[in-house]
């Protein structure tokens, strides 16, 4: 059983289901030791045919359209020759990481009453849903979860809400919010997937069967990435961010960046308003990985109002 606390640090380093910032970042100064770190060089290439909608922007640079994507070794993604699933890992994140497992380590010191419980209640609910669901009755399965944790006398001091909800045919996902002490004051949230019943048959026959349902998979993302930008939305690949995912528009602080960095400011004037600006890491691979010769005028892009 994977302790809670290692889980939250994947969620916290943006390696798993959710992305989780920290809620406050401070101002900064620009450094070119700081940049190093951000830094994420990429070889893309502009393709002669391909989707010429919508946009994408990876590891903070503006990928020229057209898009074209096109998997390797039946296991990786790529869109203009930048691989983007699995995503690229950067210096900066790997050192995220690496403070995020020191600080749950100390944090888990004073949480580890919850987290134990948290581990017990959560073996319990996954035995449950099997069970439960043998029966062909998974929303009893679902609500009998919910009541194992909403009506823990321990586990009441520190969650907020729990959620279970059907994924697909037969498994479903818990969503607990909470707030952990130790864990700083904002709340918040941990995805669990809850499996049918094992019918004791491997999921796949042999390595090749797995291949091919990974390339599969690969195809599927191909279909909807393809779809969300033939419909003009944004495919946002990140170190920081987990899987890549597409947005209607863009945050009001990325355009900022562009529109400071495009300016003819002298260097010293951008990087006093830059410092201005409380800048989270996904932001800042963007400010350190910026070619305005790969950025179209921010006014082509879709930002939103705040």
């Amino acid at each position: 059983m994977v302790r809670i606390s290692k889980v939250i640090v994947v969620i916290l380093s943006a390696f798993c289901l959710i992305s989780l910032g920290r809620a406050e970042e401070p101002t900064f100064e620009y450094s070119e030791e700081e940049a190093k770190l951000y830094r994420m060089p990429i070889k893309q290439i502009t393709p002669k045919d391909g989707i010429w909608t919508g946009h994408v922007i990876a590891y903070g640079h503006y990928i020229k359209p057209p898009y074209k994507f096109e998997i390797r070794d039946d296991t990786l993604l790529f869109v203009n020759n930048v691989q983007i699933i699995p995503p690229l890992i950067s210096t900066i994140s790997l050192k995220r990481k690496e403070e995020m497992e020191e600080e749950s380590h100390e944090a888990g010191k004073v949480a580890k009453q919850y987290n134990d419980r948290l581990d017990a209640i959560l073996n319990m609910a996954r035995e449950v849903y099997r069970e439960i669901t043998l029966r062909k009755d998974r929303n009893a399965a679902m609500d009998s979860i919910c009541k194992l944790f909403k009506n823990d006398t321990l586990l009441k001091k520190i969650i907020i809400d729990v959620r279970v909800y059907p994924t697909s045919e037969s498994d479903a996902t818990m969503s607990i919010k909470l707030n952990l002490p130790g864990f700083g004051v904002t709340p918040f949230i941990l995805q669990f997937y809850l499996y049918p019943p094992d019918t004791g048959k491997p999921i796949y026959k042999d390595k090749k069967e797995e291949i091919a349902a990974r390339k599969a998979s690969l195809q599927d993302d191909i279909g909807e990435f393809s779809n969300d930008l033939n419909k003009g939305k944004i495919l946002l690949v990140s170190s920081f961010r987990g899987w890549p995912f597409t947005v209607e528009k863009l945050n009001k602080k990325t355009k900022d960046i562009i529109d400071i960095l495009s300016s003819s400011k002298s260097a010293g004037e951008k990087r006093d308003i830059l410092n201005s600006l409380k800048l989270i890491d996904p932001e800042k691979e963007i400010l350190y990985n910026y070619e305005s010769t790969e950025w179209p005028p921010s006014e082509s892009l879709k930002f939103r109002d705040k």
